[in-house]
């Protein structure tokens, strides 16, 4: 298997175990960052606001100049994401910067179980709802 698609099974792989409950993650330092620590080592994602692009461009459509830079990013409603792996010293490994909108998407979907997860969503959602039944049962019992 090529490096590359390593990268994306393995972000793959992130989604399906985060979605499943088998990988926890933590908020990092930076507010749009999170981390999980693994056996083997740890894995971040993050995402920023993407710069805006020049007049003409069009998101997925690059120059020869982006396309010779590994480096490039690909924007997903206005934002770039990435994933980052440190061994178990807590050295950098790779920086993964999608390079097609696919995978890009991939990674913005990663990033959004991952935030959901993270920042228990769902359980504060369901509280939000208990709460507003509670008040509003209240109001229709007269109290």
């Amino acid at each position: 298997m090529l490096f590359g698609a390593k990268i994306v099974t393995l972000v793959t792989d992130l989604w399906k175990g985060t979605a499943a409950n088998a990988i926890t993650w933590t908020e990092a330092a930076d507010e749009d960052s999170f981390r999980t620590v693994l056996n083997k080592g740890i894995v971040r994602i993050e995402r920023k606001v993407a710069p805006q692009m020049n007049p003409g461009e069009q998101p997925g459509l690059f120059t020869a100049d982006q396309i010779a830079n590994p480096r490039k990013r690909v924007p997903v409603d206005n934002f770039e994401y990435w994933l980052v792996v440190f061994d178990e010293r807590n050295n950098e490994i790779v920086r993964y910067t999608p390079d097609s909108d696919s995978n890009a998407i991939t990674l913005r979907n990663l990033w959004e179980v991952v935030c959901a997860k993270a920042r228990n969503t769902e359980q504060k959602i369901d509280s939000l709802l208990r709460e507003l039944e509670a008040k509003t049962d209240a109001v229709a019992a007269g109290k």
